[in-house]
């Protein structure tokens, strides 16, 4: 009976340690992570891991989750980024994914190795090219991505718009693969250029100066009110009517913590930003200001799931603009 007891102690323990893997000090945690990492490239359901950025997997037709993972400038395996794709949209629902210095230096040249994902690039005469692609379990079909090489979504008429980027590819410049994979088809919406190039880019730029000895869990997401579908390259593509950025992370920067062990809301600090997809959405930050909850209300998505039950409600009511000191 003991021994018993014994062994399911130690089954609740490693149990607990798998929960607790978000690790907000993400030099210690991607070390830890490494392992699991490797073995999640193999994993038919990859998906389910301890991240605390990673909302909560919603099962719906046309919707597939998939996480992308990569090797950093020093040899090691972490998780780039993860992301819920609907193939009827041919448009990510959201990506998720941590931000720390990890990711962003040392700092390398912009790849700009636009192509489906799984695609395996290196540099080459006039630029990149594609030597292949990825053996990973979840597959999303090409046919259902959009093609954002060669001039991207315009196809040479002016609709202004860009290839936006969810993640951003100035967020993850630590080594080539790293990089390129935000330049990823799935990773890529229809953006109001304006939108793109000014007050979004501001948002992209003051999140990476949020970054601390904690890790910043970043989630971007798009909406679909009202929607227009456009041809480009013989492929229906839905344009977004809304874009949004959901931020999380502590409020001191380095508790060493993970979310979950945090029962005081008050040690957490999170803000969302929510932008209407077109030149006229173009606004300044501080009119975008939105919580958590309220954007998952609008989506139906559930957000940052690693969030102590006590304290979720209260930190994704939060929209204090002025706890973000790089927004100022």
């Amino acid at each position: 009976m003991k021994k018993i007891i014994f062994v399911l102690l130690v089954a609740f323990a490693i149990y607990e340690v798998w929960q607790e893997s978000d690790a907000i000090s993400a030099k210690e945690s991607h070390s830890k992570e490494s392992t699991e990492n490797n073995k999640a490239t193999t994993n038919k359901d990859s998906y389910y891991r301890a991240w605390a950025e990673q909302p909560e997997k919603r099962v719906e037709e046309g919707l597939i989750h998939k996480s992308y993972f990569t090797t950093l400038a020093d040899g090691t395996r972490v998780r780039n980024y993860s992301v819920c794709f609907d193939t009827k949209m041919m448009v990510a629902r959201w990506v998720a994914y941590p931000l720390h210095k990890v990711y962003t230096t040392p700092k390398i040249d912009r790849t700009d190795a636009w192509a489906f994902d799984d695609a395996i690039t290196k540099y080459g005469e006039g630029g990149y090219e594609i030597i292949g692609y990825q053996d990973n379990d979840t597959k999303i079909p090409q046919h259902f991505q959009p093609n954002v090489s060669r001039g991207g979504f315009n196809d040479g008429e002016n609709r202004m718009l860009d290839r936006g980027h969810m993640l951003p590819s100035a967020s993850r410049y630590n080594s080539w693969q790293t990089n390129a994979q935000t330049f990823y088809a799935t990773n890529i919406f229809p953006q109001s250029s304006k939108l793109n190039q000014q007050n979004w880019a501001e948002v992209e730029d003051a999140a990476r100066k949020s970054m601390c000895s904690d890790t910043l869990y970043v989630v971007v997401g798009t909406l679909f009110e009202n929607s227009t579908i456009f041809s480009s390259r013989g492929r229906a593509i839905t344009r977004p009517s809304h874009c949004y950025k959901l931020l999380l992370r502590t409020r001191s920067g380095n508790t060493g913590k993970s979310i979950s062990q945090i029962t005081d809301p008050e040690q957490i600090m999170a803000i969302g930003f929510l932008f209407e997809n077109s030149s006229a959405g173009n606004v300044e930050p501080s009119e975008a200001v939105v919580s958590i909850a309220e954007i998952e209300e609008i989506s139906g998505f559930t957000f940052f799931r690693n969030l102590n039950p006590k304290v979720a409600k209260q930190v994704k009511e939060q929209k204090n603009l002025a706890n973000w000191s790089a927004f100022r």
